[in-house]
């Protein structure tokens, strides 16, 4: 992948800690291993790095390679290895060398860059759940110049596949499907006339697509087959009704032609023969979580950039509006969301509202790590006030399958240029808030490095209910200073308290370039944990101009 916008040099939004806390799996400052070096490059170009993706185990490395090309789109004839540096975007996923060698630390994905002069081009790297020893791949070299030996040109992209973690908890153990109950219900529909019933077509249509189908499932089941199918009230919490459904429409097949010459008075008389065919309706119950709209503050019209989805008609629409580079369709150079990963994960979701408007909805399939992270880039300044509206599908957890993973989803995050590192709301620990700066040079930490406790998950999981988040990050002291508030949406947003970041060598901590919406989930999840995080609306405000913009 490659972007040629000269204007934004990224040291990257996501290369601090996987997580803070106590977790043991967790460890300190996360450091990329990236050494600057200067040197001339052709005013316009771009580069390109190959292959566009790769995979890896745990352990395992493998290396990108790097070209620059003109802006015809042929390669500039230099020697990469003395003008590109290398950067993880999260360095608790992989780590990369000054010569482009990643190596897995945790599953999950993560952006490797490639930085030459003022551009930049990116690779996605995927880890997986099991540990590989040392593969030493080589990613095939993009568009070698003619004349030139680069050293890197080993093809390998091969070894990586094998190592996506989705089949290790494979889907097919779900048990529904064993539980068909449409010969049960029978007395359910005694009302509607033999005829009239009859026809298969009152089949419910097949479950509705969205992912996060956790909430509905737990009405169906009880409601109608209860005489003789009490179970499925039992695994509601996580498995779709989908799995419930295929059996449905093949039952009522043939019990009912019997009837067609209606050699009965139409009378009242034959009803009980013909209910079985009314079964469906059990399944009628949305899967999606019931359109739920949230009435709260909307935009202040401050921001220096925000985000309530209202311009979009469709999520094609939305896609259009997020880099091609993070798998949407928009240009890196004029797209809202510039950088990112797993786009194809997001949809424009017109069933869960907020203040009456469509939501964006980030769906985390289960079996895998993945999840879609988004990011907005805008003009360097010292304060910020950052605000997210948010809501989780019910049965929504960060645990997962890995045992040598902490349970962590990285919230929101802003981040700087001329450093490595962010700062972050994190939900580490499983349930636990934690709010966190690192500013990072290479291998060392250079700021940061403070932790707040901010309070433990209550009913956000389990409630559909939307929440306030505000943090206010000030760096224009040289002690910086950053604060978080949060409340169930349409409450008193209640302060969680703050945390002091400093740069070691006394100067103020670097200003901000850019935010992320949503950010890595650490863990794999189980094959039945499909779950969603919706985003009802986002607003980052310049706080040199507006003290105190959410009241």
């Amino acid at each position: 992948m490659k972007n040629s916008n000269g204007t934004v040099l990224i040291a990257l939004l996501l290369a601090a800690t996987a997580c803070g806390g106590t977790d043991a799996n967790k460890s300190g400052a996360d450091l990329t291993d990236l050494t600057s070096v200067g040197a001339s490059l052709p005013a316009a170009g771009s580069v390109e790095v190959s292959p566009a993706s790769a995979s890896l185990g745990i352990g395992a490395r493998f290396k990108f390679a790097s070209t620059y090309v003109d802006k015809t789109g042929a390669p500039v004839i230099i020697n990469m290895g003395t003008v590109t540096q290398w950067e993880s975007s999260d360095t608790t996923v992989a780590t990369v060398s000054r010569t482009g060698l990643v190596t897995g630390r945790h599953s999950g994905s993560a952006l490797i860059r490639a930085l030459a002069g003022k551009t930049w081009g990116s690779g996605l790297v995927i880890v997986g759940a099991q540990t590989v020893s040392d593969s030493a791949t080589s990613a095939p070299k993009a568009a070698a110049a003619p004349g030139a030996t680069p050293p890197v040109t080993t093809p390998a992209p091969t070894t990586p596949p094998p190592t996506t973690p989705a089949p290790t908890t494979p889907p097919p153990t779900t048990p529904p499907p064993t539980t068909p109950a449409p010969t049960t219900p029978a007395p359910t529909t005694p009302a509607p006339t033999p005829q009239p019933v009859i026809p298969p077509a009152t089949v419910p249509p097949p479950a509705e697509t969205p992912v996060a189908a956790t909430p509905a499932s737990t009405t169906p089941a009880p409601t109608t087959s209860a005489p003789t199918t009490p179970a499925p009230t039992a695994p509601a919490p996580t498995k779709p009704i989908v799995t419930q459904q295929p059996p449905l429409p093949n039952a009522p097949t043939t019990p009912v032609p019997p009837l067609a010459p209606v050699t009965p008075p139409s009378a009242i008389a034959p009803p009980v023969v013909t209910p079985p065919v009314t079964s469906p309706p059990v399944v009628t119950v949305p899967t999606s979580p019931a359109a739920q709209n949230s009435t709260g503050p909307g935009l202040t019209g401050f921001g220096i950039t925000s985000d309530d989805f209202t311009k979009y008609s469709s999520t094609s629409a939305l896609l259009s509006n997020i880099t091609v580079n993070a798998g949407g369709t928009g240009s890196a150079k004029t797209s809202l969301y510039s950088d990112g990963v797993n786009a194809s994960y997001v949809q424009l979701d017109n069933s869960v509202l907020y203040n009456g408007h469509p939501t964006m909805k980030y769906n985390q399939p289960g079996g895998a790590a993945t999840t879609p992270q988004l990011h907005v880039y805008f003009s360097p300044t010292n304060h910020i006030w950052y605000r997210v509206k948010v809501r989780f599908s019910p049965g929504w957890t960060t645990a997962g399958t890995l045992t040598n993973s902490a349970n962590a989803y990285k919230l929101i995050s802003w981040g700087w240029s001329g450093a490595d590192g962010s700062g972050r709301i994190e939900i580490t620990n499983t349930n636990q808030y934690e709010l966190y700066e690192n500013v990072q040079s290479g291998p060392s930490l250079t700021g940061g490095g403070s932790y707040l406790t901010a309070g433990t998950i209550t009913s956000e999981w389990s409630d559909s209910g939307w929440y306030d988040y505000i943090v206010e990050v000030d760096h224009s002291q040289a002690a910086g200073v950053i604060r978080l508030w949060r409340a169930r949406d349409g409450q008193t947003p209640v302060y969680q308290g703050q945390t002091q970041e400093k740069m070691t060598n006394g100067t103020p901590m670097p200003a901000i370039t850019n935010i992320a919406v949503g950010l890595n989930f650490n863990q794999v999840r189980a094959a039945n944990q499909t779950q969603a995080v919706w985003w009802g609306q986002w607003e980052v405000v310049d706080g040199s101009q507006h003290s105190n913009p959410f009241g």
